[in-house]
């Protein structure tokens, strides 16, 4: 029987797979088999993740498994260990890497490290008044067509009316 750390693994592989994750052992390493490929305990400069992502050939983040039912709170200090570990020479999209996962294979927790750069406030504001402007031009539109919508059905009513009255 596995132990609860390796069950955890297991879990986390069969999820890997299920999302189109090829997983690999770091002794048969091959980048580019697969546009997503997670490999298993490749070494870092702070350590061995349980697994390295990559993405189109480069490292994007780490997974750190844990047992089912270990807390996962003081498990992000070991995965930004790892992140900011990247060994020389090995293929990033960035240093620090920008993603990391925890995971017991049924919880897991993600840190996306990636800015997400905002406009000045100013602009904010002017893009904000300029959505509303938008809005209320579509509310003005949606009445518009609710009323011709309303007298197009009374139109019809009354066409008919007169129809089956011979009036014609």
């Amino acid at each position: 029987m596995p132990s609860p750390e390796n069950q955890a693994r297991e879990n986390i592989d069969a999820l890997l797979e299920h999302c189109g994750w090829q997983v690999q052992d770091k002794s048969s390493v091959n980048l580019q088999a697969a546009r997503g490929v997670a490999v298993r305990e490749l070494s870092f400069k702070t350590g061995e993740p349980d697994y390295t992502l990559f993405v189109d050939g480069k490292a994007i983040g780490t997974i750190e498994a844990k047992p089912v039912g270990h807390s996962l709170i003081g498990v992000e200090e070991q995965s930004e260990k790892y992140v900011k570990g990247v060994p020389f020479g090995l293929p990033a999209w960035r240093s620090p890497l920008p993603f990391s996962y925890e995971s017991t294979g049924t919880e897991t927790h993600f840190t996306n490290r990636l800015e997400i750069p905002l406009p000045p406030l100013a602009e904010q504001q002017r893009i904000v008044a300029e959505v509303e402007r938008r809005l209320s031009v579509v509310e003005e539109l949606e009445t518009v067509v609710s009323a011709n919508f309303q007298r197009a059905t009374r139109l019809r009513q009354a066409v008919l009316q007169r129809a089956f009255c011979g009036k014609l």
